[in-house]
């Protein structure tokens, strides 16, 4: 690509840009025109307008000004230490008293080093205009100057007039080449940005949807033929676009939320479209939005459901099991399973109760997937694993800015996530109680106002509750809200212990083996191995069952026939050890068996644990231990089993 430059200069002589120019490699052509400072205005402009130059080169002062004046690029040409080196070398021969005149802005060079180097005293003349050469020159004369140093033609001239003695301080031909390269990197530059958004542009166009960019300043820099139609069409008052939207016009889009839906709009065809707006940032800097304009298009209920279980299975938001994973065909289960079936026809609010690991969350997304609102969204939380500071910010949200650390486009909470579907809160007995107060309120009025919001936010969800402890006990202590309780006990759901369906523990054993070893094509237990499961008590229900399973899988060995490790199995056959923990959960007494003092305790500790699903703050109130001395001895237990 050959570009033409224009070289406005103050030298007579043009022969070093005549050489440069022809030595440099890409082959640009030079039109030469002399001119300084303001008096090179109008040859820019003819340049530009005229004679249609690529870009101008200049002495540093003249392009300083050309640059307000044009719209192509100018590239100044700065003078070097080694240019004033020469010219000094030239004026010493005239004197020893030196003076420098040059533009206040050009700072290319360092005169202090350069008098220190020299051990020559130079003497600086600052000017910023031509009106200024006069008095710089007589000033000079009345200092005792014997030569003026500049790189202007315009003071060299001057001091001739007056007839002070001057040097005027030349570029060499390789900076005059340097020039002419970044003149050329730049405009090729300049070019690869043209037609890459040329290419922006056209893609930008034909694309589908409706597409609007905002800067960083909140201004629109550009909008496609479909947004345009649909906004012209209907403006609607979140965006203000009043008659129709038009570039350079302001949107407020600070206090809206990344990804947050618009108001849907229809255009003069009848098209309606859904708005949804994207903040773009890099590396934490905020660059701007785009708001994205899809056409709302008919489709059958079945894809409709397709794609929204798509979409929320790529959120981790769905439901994985349903009734036929449950495993068990004993009298208590099918019970319970028939009563979850019943209650999954049901919009209304179910609790489920339950000792730790008996699968309350399977019966819960079971509930979900055989409900309307199984192609919504199915969320989870644990009340007893979140942090307590946390927990008011994830169940109902925040605004951008309410708090220290929080996100600036603020956070949905999760009732606002779950809205078309499911909420799922485990373990509700652990909640708060100034939580128990806000969560009430919100199951009363179906509606959730974040923190530091000032609207409340209507939200439609199927609520299902969970919890090990006794709910009746926590009324009575004070530490969980009748009218909480009566709200959320709708429907309730008792889930049994394993060790009250002992019989569905073989076909939850083969159902384990077989998932965690599927290659096993023979699965040989006998009865007695069986019953020696059976007289168990599994205090960690089916969840301790599973790790039980998966230690017999870990021990088996690469066989295909899978056998029990009889090592693992007589830890668990033991008669005293299965009564001691078989008292019922809501029993005043203990069971344990005689032994060593230490066996007494471990004994009393493993039933608590059993019986309050490893609440610590109930065991410590029960025992009057130390959590610390609770913990020590339950992690030394487990170490001994």
């Amino acid at each position: 690509m050959k570009f033409e430059f224009g070289v406005i200069t103050h030298y007579r002589e043009t022969q070093p840009f005549r050489h440069a120019a022809e030595n440099q490699k890409y082959g640009c052509e030079l039109h030469f025109a002399r001119g300084v400072m303001q008096y090179a205005i109008d040859m820019a402009h003819r340049m530009e307008t005229e004679q249609h130059l690529d870009a101008i080169i200049a002495s540093a002062a003249t392009a300083a000004i050309l640059q307000e004046h044009v719209t192509i690029p100018v590239i100044p040409l700065h003078i070097q230490n080694d240019n004033i080196f020469e010219a000094l070398h030239e004026a010493l021969k005239v004197g020893m008293h030196i003076g420098f005149a040059d533009i206040n802005k050009n700072t290319r060079y360092d005169l202090n080093k350069i008098s220190q180097i020299m051990r020559i005293p130079i003497k600086v003349y600052p000017f910023n205009s031509l009106d200024q050469t006069d008095s710089i020159v007589d000033q000079a004369k009345a200092d005792g100057i014997d030569v003026l140093l500049t790189p202007a033609s315009c003071m060299h001239h001057r001091a001739a007039t007056h007839n002070l003695c001057s040097v005027l301080i030349r570029l060499n031909e390789q900076q005059i080449m340097s020039a002419i390269e970044t003149a050329v990197h730049l405009l090729m530059i300049r070019e690869q940005q043209a037609v890459h958004d040329k290419w922006m542009r056209i893609a930008f166009d034909c694309a589908s949807n409706g597409l609007i960019a905002i800067d960083s300043n909140h201004v629109v820099t550009a909008a496609n033929t479909t947004a345009l139609e649909a906004l012209r069409q209907q403006p609607t008052d979140i965006l203000d676009f009043g008659d129709g939207l038009d570039t350079n016009k302001t949107i407020s889009v600070e206090t809206m939320s990344d990804g947050q839906e618009l108001p849907e709009l229809t255009d003069g065809k009848g098209r309606r479209f859904t708005a949804r707006l994207r903040h773009v940032h890099h590396k934490d800097r905020y660059l701007g939005s785009l708001i994205r304009l899809d056409e709302v298009r008919s489709m059958s209920p079945h894809i409709r459901e397709l794609k929204t279980k798509k979409r929320l299975a790529s959120d981790g938001f769905v439901a994985r099991y349903e009734f036929s994973d449950i495993v068990g065909d004993s009298a208590k289960i099918l019970e319970a399973k028939s009563k979850a079936l019943t209650y999954a026809r049901s919009d209304a609010t179910v609790l489920i109760l339950g000792e730790s690991g008996t699968g309350k969350e399977i019966f819960a997304q079971s509930i979900h997937n055989a409900s309307q609102c199984a192609a919504g969204p199915f969320i989870a939380a644990n009340c007893a694993t979140l942090p307590e500071s946390l927990m008011d910010s994830e169940l109902f949200g925040y605004e951008g800015g309410a708090f220290t650390g929080a996100r600036k486009e603020g956070k949905p909470g999760l009732f606002e996530m779950a809205d078309g579907g499911t909420l799922f809160l485990d373990e509700i007995g652990d909640m708060p109680a100034h939580l128990q107060v806000k969560l009430l309120r919100v199951l009363q009025e179906r509606t959730v106002r974040r923190i530091g919001g000032e609207k409340n936010i209507p939200f439609d969800v199927r609520m299902i509750f969970a919890t090990n402890k006794n709910l009746h006990e926590a009324m009575k202590n004070g530490t969980f809200r009748e009218d909480l309780y009566y709200r959320i006990n709708v429907l309730e759901l008792h889930l049994p212990p394993l060790r009250e369906r002992a019989e569905d523990i073989p076909l939850l054993v083969a159902h384990m083996i077989r998932e965690n070893a599927g290659y096993r094509t023979h699965i040989e237990i006998s009865n007695r191995q069986y019953a020696a499961m059976q007289r168990y008590p599994w205090p960690g229900n089916v969840r301790e069952l599973r790790n039980f399973v998966d230690r017999l899988v870990a021990l088996n060995g690469p066989s295909d026939s899978f056998c029990v490790n009889e090592g693992l199995l007589q830890s668990l056959d033991s008669a005293d050890m299965g009564r001691a923990l078989a008292a019922p959960p809501d029993s005043d007494h203990l069971v344990v068996p005689i032994g060593t003092l230490r066996e007494i305790e471990n004994s009393v500790i493993s039933q608590l644990f059993a019986r309050y699903g490893k609440n610590k703050q109930e065991v410590e109130r029960v025992l009057g231990m130390s959590s610390t001395t609770i913990w020590r001895r339950f992690k030394e237990m487990k170490a001994t089993s």
